[in-house]
């Protein structure tokens, strides 16, 4: 079982509910320059995501996706922005669902339902690394999302809550 750092969390159970054409952002997104500064005056020094090794954006199912009709769609997109907001992002992985199936087999309907999309970072990223949900046909009245990335590829067994130890 994967230990998630928080700073590595897109959406935690993020409402997917939009009014058909919506464009959501993810809730957190990642600076790919803060934190640290160069021994260079005046540059700004990168975080190095490990340009060469894969990371993996691991999606969970909070709440099965409900469109108001058949055929509504729902586009996510991992993307990276010169801007917080993700304004004028570039996108560097999209996927549309259709009635909550992928194009890749992957589900939105199915709480628990997991995908994990590996991504390998390089120097055409721009500064803020975060997700887009597009709801582009038909309004969504219930559905909710958890992204987070990390460097371990495998769909993570889910467990309910409330775990203690003595």
């Amino acid at each position: 079982m994967a230990i998630i750092d928080a700073q590595h969390v897109f959406s935690q159970s993020q409402s997917l509910i939009a009014t058909a054409p919506d464009t959501l952002e993810s809730t957190n997104v990642y600076d790919l320059s803060a934190g640290a500064s160069s021994p260079i005056a005046g540059a700004a020094q990168s975080r190095n995501l490990g340009v060469g090794e894969t990371l993996y954006f691991h999606f969970l199912v909070m709440t099965g996706l409900v469109q108001a009709s058949t055929n509504g769609t729902l586009d996510v997109q991992i993307v990276t922005s010169a801007a917080a907001a993700l304004t004028t992002p570039t996108v560097h992985w999209y996927q549309r669902f259709t009635d909550g199936a992928g194009t890749f087999g992957d589900d939105l309907t199915t709480v628990g339902a997991q995908f994990t999309v590996p991504l390998s970072p390089d120097k055409t990223w721009l500064r803020y690394l975060g997700v887009i949900y597009v709801v582009t046909t038909q309004d969504t009245s219930a559905g909710a999302i958890t992204v987070w990335m990390d460097r371990q590829a495998g769909v993570n067994t889910l467990y309910a809550s409330g775990l203690n130890f003595a």
